[in-house]
């Protein structure tokens, strides 16, 4: 009968003409190898995931897959911090590049606001390998890996990196800029996305929430109660960016060239 399931098997009797059953004990059915193998479902933890109460006490990273980037980058290595809401980010050309991001990740978090990162929560990616194991164990940091294939199980990564791919999204279709210039997108949106309002906050932005639970002397200099937006245009404007070191005596010629704005480096440009 191709192994049908237990259910079936007790009615076959009343159901069919000419067999009869010999009703095995209910653990000879949990117990069969071919139904384990054959029928095997994903199953997924429900169990709820500790995210500390402290900025960056754990930290959840995930790897996104993309095209070819202008500059030949071909995913997005991000982490995230459940507590603050706040996004880390980079985008890479290489798996090899990944082990350099998550040192990068942990080190602007130690230098910038005095933390050491307690758990650092993965999607048991093949590509990490030993090398995070090493840095986990160099840190003090206990490293908390998903089974593969189950993206369920890290949801705070997953729900990160969604919403910064459609956050990048708008800024290209509403710039109408190449899709190749995603890097830049990237960028611009996790800028954006960290001095945004939440309704998970209260309506205040992942920016203020950091800077709201750390202590005085983790707060860097630079950093105010509240982002500073002044310096943000509409993405993909028109700009004139003027040309340096024109010769003496080209006076006819352009003294700037038109570009388009692709990101926010710093308050002043």
């Amino acid at each position: 009968m191709a192994h049908p399931d237990e259910e079936a098997i007790y009615h076959l009797e009343t159901a069919i003409d000419g067999i009869s059953v010999t009703q095995p004990s209910r653990n000879q059915y949990k117990n069969c190898e071919i139904c384990n193998i054959s029928t095997s479902n994903k199953q997924i933890s429900r169990r709820p995931i500790y995210i500390g109460n402290n900025p960056f006490e754990t930290i959840h990273w995930d790897l996104i897959h993309m095209n070819r980037g202008y500059n030949a980058d071909k995913y997005i290595s991000h982490a995230y911090c459940p507590v603050t809401k706040y996004h880390l980010g980079a985008t890479i050309a290489s798996k090899t590049d990944i082990p350099r991001t998550l040192k990068s990740f942990i080190q602007y978090i130690k230098n910038q606001f005095h933390i050491k990162p307690k758990k650092a929560h993965l999607d048991g990616d093949t590509n990490v390998g030993i090398w995070f194991d090493d840095l986990c164990e160099i840190e003090g940091i206990e490293k908390d890996e998903s089974p593969p294939s189950q993206p369920e199980q890290n949801p705070f990564s997953e729900i990160s990196g969604k919403i910064i791919i459609k956050k990048s999204r708008i800024l290209i279709l509403d710039s109408n800029l190449p899709e190749y210039l995603w890097p830049e997108a990237v960028y611009a949106a996790i800028y954006i996305l960290n001095r945004t309002p939440i309704r998970q906050l209260g309506w205040i932005t992942p920016y203020e929430a950091l800077y709201l639970r750390l202590e005085d002397d983790q707060k860097p200099g630079y950093m105010k109660p509240k982002p500073d937006l002044s310096n943000l245009r509409v993405y993909g404007c028109k700009t004139y960016i003027r040309i340096l070191n024109i010769p003496r005596l080209q006076k006819l010629k352009p003294r700037a060239y038109i570009g388009y704005l692709v990101g926010y480096i710093s308050l002043n440009i």
